[in-house]
């Protein structure tokens, strides 16, 4: 097995001189900015990466302007990438308090439990066509007009079908009480 070596990039003579000219200034307006220098220092290596990607200036008038505007580009998109990165993480962090449900304790649980039981065998002993319509109205979330085309049937048949459904269910989870 061979290591693989990067290969060294050709750095253009003006991009060279460019970065090193205005390599303090760029920093200082980056840093001012971000008060950050590792931040700033990851702008600026993409700023190079940037540079050495165009490898020559000759159609841009101002470019000491260019590579500013290159550099508030860089500092926005950095400022948009954690504003989304929070975002995400804010949504996902889940505390101690959702993952306790109030009032469950084994007691509860296992009522809970056997509910859960009785529930599944009233489900099971349904109509075939009651079982499939409630299924698709309350765990899948279909509405009535959607499970009515799904099937093609009438939305009036799929809510017939769903009030029929609850009564049995209804029915045998109070026959267990």
């Amino acid at each position: 097995m061979t290591d693989r070596q990067s290969k060294p990039v050709k750095v253009p003579a003006i991009v060279n001189a460019l970065y090193t000219e205005h390599y303090v200034v760029m920093r200082q307006f980056t840093l001012k900015r971000v008060h950050a220098s590792d931040i700033a220092d990851d702008v600026l290596q993409e700023l190079f990466v940037k540079m050495v990607a165009r490898g020559k200036f000759d159609d841009i008038d101002d470019v000491k302007s260019y590579l500013y505007r290159i550099i508030l580009n860089l500092i926005n998109d950095h400022h948009r990438h954690h504003i989304r990165q929070d975002k995400t993480a804010s949504q996902l962090e889940i505390t101690e308090d959702m993952m306790t449900v109030p009032g469950l304790n084994p007691e509860n649980a296992a009522a809970n439990h056997q509910q859960l039981e009785v529930f599944s065998k009233a489900l099971a002993e349904l109509p075939d066509n009651c079982r499939e319509i409630l299924v698709m109205s309350r765990f899948e979330g279909l509405t009535h007009p959607q499970i009515a085309n799904k099937l093609n049937i009438s939305k009036s048949w799929v809510e017939k079908n769903i009030m029929k459904a609850l009564k049995l269910c209804r029915q045998k989870m109070e026959g267990n009480n």
